[in-house]
């Protein structure tokens, strides 16, 4: 069987020829001519390229490009490496640092790299707005009054005060420590940092999460705030519910914010209007 060279194709140089005749031709041809490209081209200072890790030798990391190019990383500053224990063949983001041509080695970042494409995720989320994702992170600090600093696969974000919750945060200092889950809100050009949501992701998954609920389950949450006509109640870490003082056994100024109290679900309204009693049915 004889070949015959696809003339749909549009290729980049006269003497590429392509004998695949399916549909997807041109989109096979045009991603591989790209890879072919990249290959031929070594990384400069400031350029993000993915490279394998061929040994490890005390407190040196070596990685080794496709094209050849090769690294050493400071294992010392490589703290999110380190603790992986297969380390040999894995293929990671570098940041080149600097390029040296004596040594054959160039200096290398894993970390930075890391921290790059990880911001560049959050990032692309924020501008993507048919599909928004979730991050797992951890609260390592709180700025009473402002904000917490939550880090997101090494990467610290901003959550503001406001955002910490579905409810009013009182002790700043308890959420510290904690694994929560966000969503990314905006970027902040002033702190130069990700803002990220704690509040958005409950709202994003209060509409599934309320049909757990039900009538006949004695809950047990915290009071969030106290108005003239009952208290608000919040418990497990998603959901807010009016008590209203017809419905309590105790008069509302018995309680305190934070204090423990239980009910039942009385009607939900909707995910954001639930109506809470003591009484039971």
């Amino acid at each position: 069987m004889r070949l015959e060279v696809n003339e749909r194709v549009k290729t980049k140089s006269a003497s590429h020829r392509v004998y695949c005749q399916d549909p997807s031709a041109q989109e096979q041809y045009d991603l591989l001519s790209a890879s072919l490209e990249d290959i031929g081209k070594d990384p400069k200072k400031g350029d993000i390229t993915q490279a394998i890790i061929t040994k490890v030798e005390g407190v040196k990391i070596y990685a080794e490009t496709i094209s050849g190019q090769q690294f050493i990383l400071d294992a010392r500053k490589e703290e999110l490496l380190m603790g992986n224990e297969q380390l040999i063949g894995r293929e990671i983001p570098v940041s080149v640092e600097s390029v040296e041509s004596k040594t054959g080695y160039s200096i290398g970042s894993g970390i930075k790299a890391h921290l790059k494409v990880m911001r560049d995720e959050l990032l692309k989320d924020l501008k993507d707005t048919t599909t928004r994702s979730a991050y797992p992170g951890l609260v390592e600090s709180a700025q009473i009054g402002a904000g917490f600093v939550v880090n997101i696969a090494g990467l610290k974000c901003f959550m503001p005060g406001s955002h910490a919750g579905a409810n009013k945060l009182e002790n700043y200092e308890e959420l510290v420590g904690q694994q929560i889950i966000v969503m990314v809100e905006g970027y902040s050009e002033q702190l130069d940092s990700v803002i990220v949501s704690r509040k958005k992701y409950i709202q994003a998954i209060l509409p599934e999460r309320v049909k757990e609920l039900n009538k006949e389950t004695l809950y047990k949450g915290r009071v969030t705030g106290i108005s003239g006509f009952g208290i608000f109640v919040e418990w497990n870490d998603v959901f807010t519910g009016l008590l209203h003082e017809t419905e309590m056994y105790l008069d509302k100024n018995d309680y305190k914010v934070n204090d423990e109290i239980s009910f039942y679900v009385k009607r939900i309204q909707t995910p954001e209007k639930i109506v809470l009693t003591q009484k039971g049915e």
